[in-house]
């Protein structure tokens, strides 16, 4: 139980690229327990996805959305893990190859429910692999912790949403 008048979830705020040590470092309000209305809200600036109910699995983070790379929009469902890195993984069953989009590509994420996330590989950030999900077998594409740097995300564990805000 969260609390009077908070709904059972959780909010991360973006987890910033300078808040944390080799020695550990902790910082106030990255995680909230509890969600109250405001939250919620269709103001919050948070976009929601419905959660799939699956036997044994229950409600996975998991969403539907297409990805834009290298001129080829394929769809996908996505899921942001912030326990993967360094890499990005997408799962494009048309690939006939596994490799690393180079330098300077640029990947869009459009989810179902109308959120967006965009970014550019670099030499050093947003390392992004493609791969055919016969090969990998997983066919979920994973955005890594690099999301969670400069977004936030919510898990509205009542009503089986997910939430993503870009910041």
């Amino acid at each position: 139980t969260p609390g009077t008048g908070l709904t059972k979830g959780f909010k991360m705020a973006a987890l910033g690229t300078t808040n944390f040590t080799l020695d550990g470092n902790y910082v106030k309000n990255v995680v909230t327990l509890g969600l109250t209305k405001s939250d919620l809200s269709s103001t919050s600036g948070f976009t929601f996805s419905q959660l799939i109910s699956y036997p044994q699995d229950g409600y996975p983070p998991v969403i539907n959305s297409s990805i834009t790379y290298d001129s080829k929009t394929i769809s996908s469902y996505i899921l942001f893990d912030t326990g993967t890195e360094p890499y990005n993984y997408i799962e494009d069953k048309n690939a006939t190859s596994s490799f690393f989009l180079p330098t300077s590509s640029t990947v869009q994420v459009a989810a179902t429910s109308g959120f967006n996330y965009n970014f550019t590989v670099t030499s050093s950030d947003y390392l992004t692999y493609v791969e055919n999900p016969k090969t990998s077998g997983v066919d979920i594409s994973i955005f890594s912790l690099e999301y969670f740097l400069n977004n936030e995300i919510m898990m509205d564990y009542a009503d089986h949403k997910l939430g993503l805000k870009n910041d």
